[in-house]
């Protein structure tokens, strides 16, 4: 349906009747790219004529898969682990901070 559409709005708008049939072709092609853009491709890996009596065997190796997705459970409480790491990476700074301004200060109050 949709080339069907491209096609007639393109012959109307270059036909000299330009009116809303330029918006429309230009929308179909946008869709249609679109489309295009979305569609996944195989990616071919390995291509071989075979002969009468040839066989494939194709295989599957564990280790050079993802692995098990997680479950969200397990990456929010991942996420949550995290943050609470860098808060306390970012207490220990402000503590180290604090106590190098606090020493400045002994250092200078003593003098």
């Amino acid at each position: 349906m949709l080339p069907f559409i491209q096609r007639n709005a393109l012959k109307r708008f270059v036909s000299g009747k330009p009116g809303p049939w330029g918006a429309v072709a230009v929308a179909a092609f946008g869709v249609r790219t679109m489309q295009r853009m979305g569609t996944r491709r195989a990616n071919v890996v390995y291509r071989e004529v075979l002969q009468p009596g040839e066989e494939i065997v194709v295989t599957h190796r564990a280790d050079l898969t993802m692995g098990k997705r997680r479950s969200r459970k397990v990456r929010k409480a991942d996420a949550r682990e995290l943050a609470s790491a860098r808060q306390a990476q970012k207490a220990a700074k402000k503590d180290a901070r604090r106590g190098g301004r606090a020493a400045k200060a002994g250092v200078v109050a003593e003098s």
